[in-house]
């Protein structure tokens, strides 16, 4: 666990810089999403939330996250796009960084709107068996990437999730963006989530 007083001591250093060096017009946040702190029940919410405050009214915010994080909708209330690394192990970060900020200065020179729908589903599984190199992990994995090849500016988180944070929002999430197509990013979230539910066993 991160002590309440490292985490207001580091976010508050961050937020002060911000309002001295600004105004933005977006933000990128590079975060894990399986941070745990005493007292803050969604830490990387709660960074997102305050980063907004700290920004022009208008600006954007985006960010990538670890495929262990454990997230829900509550980050992209306060942000605005949200980028998932998708292997076990790691090896495209380095691509999800560049997508990120990519789509944020689209986002702010208005050529995307990002429509972001989030599903969880009830399921816990231990980190050492989601390697991506053998199914179901990287039927999943392939799932999403078709449906970012087949969609146009479509984007699928898939957050496996920690299990060992004692955290609200632990367990297996997907998030799915579009450009201004909710129905869409709803289509593809719930396909993905019935798609994992009828493997959950696996």
């Amino acid at each position: 666990w991160i002590t309440n007083e490292a985490f207001e001591t580091f976010l508050g250093r961050q937020v002060e810089q911000l309002r001295a060096l600004g105004p933005f017009d977006g933000a990128y946040l590079a975060l894990h999403g399986a941070m745990g702190v005493r007292g803050v029940p969604r830490p990387e919410a709660e960074i997102a939330r305050r980063v907004r405050e700290a920004l022009r009214p208008q600006a954007r915010i985006a960010a990538t996250f670890d495929p262990h994080g454990n997230e829900d909708e509550e980050f992209l209330h306060h942000a605005d796009m949200a980028f998932c690394v998708k292997y076990f192990p790691h090896y495209d970060m380095h691509l999800q960084g560049e997508r990120a900020a990519r789509m944020l200065v689209r986002a702010i020179r208005g050529d995307y709107a990002p429509a972001t729908v989030t599903h969880k589903l009830p399921i816990l599984s231990p980190t050492v068996l989601q390697w991506t190199g053998a199914p179901p992990w990287s039927d999943l994995v392939q799932r999403a990437l078709t449906w970012e090849a087949r969609e146009p500016d479509l984007f699928v988180n898939v957050y496996f999730g920690f299990p060992w944070a004692d955290v609200p929002d632990g367990g297996m999430t997907f998030q799915v963006m579009t450009n201004g197509d909710p129905a869409l990013a709803r289509r593809v979230a719930k396909d993905m989530a019935r798609w994992a539910w009828r493997r959950r066993a696996d």
